[in-house]
């Protein structure tokens, strides 16, 4: 099923980053933990969250196996990168974690998910430091809106569409993945914009390029582009998501 019997052939990827591959791959007792928990090891490590209208009534509160079952669509979503509640300065969450020292970062993330080792956290985190853009691309937005000791509002988009290299595989960096909003200059209605200080959250558009690197970190650690509606192989032909 995979990319129509090899019809597609997509650019190449980036490489798996070696500590995360040691703990795919590797029998070691950090292994062992983190394939046991992987999916919470990413979501404590994701930019953003998962968005649905849940239905509570078959959840936790009955007897037997545990169920989720929701209504409509799941979504990604995104808030404010400076944390604005009470509780979120407390224990700031998802991508507001990432404007903070790294000792601080590892026990917000273990607040939040106290069941993961601290010494895989910071193994993780310590990969992401150097090879995601968007760790970087939120701290300094998190710099610039403080500077000159005040604290201003900073509006960030995350273009959805740009130049691609088909011939081979460019992985994206700050400067090409977002660029600054001026005088409430619009975009389209898939580019992701980023508050320094907001009130609320927003839906992420399926169709953005970083849909799934926002979410999936421990699959695109490099920030990779995911599908977007105009992917293409590298002979052209257009690739849908089940390719």
């Amino acid at each position: 099923m995979c990319c129509n019997k090899g019809k597609h052939v997509l650019p190449q990827i980036e490489p798996t980053p070696t500590g995360i591959a040691e703990l795919l791959n590797y029998r070691t007792c950090d292994r062992k933990k983190f394939l046991e928990n992987i999916r919470s090891y990413n979501s404590t490590m994701s930019f953003t969250s998962l968005g649905a209208k849940i239905d509570t009534s078959v959840g936790n509160n009955i007897n037997g196996a545990y169920n989720f079952r929701i209504h409509g669509t799941i979504c990604h979503r995104i808030g404010s990168i400076l944390p604005v509640t009470e509780s979120d300065i407390a224990h700031p969450k998802f991508a507001q974690i990432d404007i903070y020292d790294s000792a601080a970062q590892i026990d917000q993330r273990q607040y939040h998910s106290p069941q993961l080792e601290r010494s895989v956290l910071e193994k993780i985190q310590s990969i992401l430091m150097e090879t995601n853009p968007f760790v970087h691309l939120f701290r300094t937005m998190d710099q610039i809106s403080r500077e000159k000791g005040q604290s201003i509002d900073l509006t960030l988009r995350l273009v959805a569409e740009g130049p691609q290299d088909q011939r081979r595989y460019n992985a994206p960096t700050a400067s090409e993945i977002a660029v600054l909003i001026m005088n409430n200059e619009e975009g389209t209605s898939r580019d992701i914009v980023l508050h320094t200080r907001a009130n609320f959250q927003q839906n992420i558009n399926e169709y953005h390029r970083s849909y799934d690197a926002l979410h999936y970190v421990l699959l695109f650690p490099h920030g990779e582009d995911g599908w977007t509606i105009d992917a293409s192989s590298l002979s052209g032909e257009h690739v849908t998501v089940m390719q």
